[in-house]
């Protein structure tokens, strides 16, 4: 449960804030990531995909996650990023990564 007893809330807005600021702290004290650069995209992934799903809870309204070419279209937008975040992390050797250890190359 999240304590808000400790902040200075006085909007909506900055409780919403604080709310998402709280669940990150308590989120990274419970996994250590070990790849910050990946936290910004993770949280972002989460936050699109939440906001799409309470969209389509309401009435008359489609879940966008439903659709065929949203789901392909953010799954490639995903795995390009982070094949482009691989490589400009490790260069040219990246793709080394995917090969067995001790074979010839």
């Amino acid at each position: 449960m999240l304590d808000f007893s400790i902040c200075n809330v006085d909007t909506y807005l900055s409780l919403g804030i604080e709310a998402i600021r709280l669940c990150l702290q308590k989120i990274y004290e419970i996994i250590p990531f070990q790849f910050p650069v990946f936290n910004g995209l993770i949280f972002c992934v989460a936050c699109i995909l939440l906001l799409c799903n309470i969209i389509g809870l309401l009435p008359y309204s489609v879940a966008l996650t439903s659709q065929f070419i949203f789901a392909f279209y953010f799954s490639i937008i995903f795995f390009v990023s982070n094949i482009l975040i691989g490589c400009l992390t490790h260069g040219s050797k990246f793709f080394g990564f995917f090969l067995p250890d001790n074979i010839p190359t």
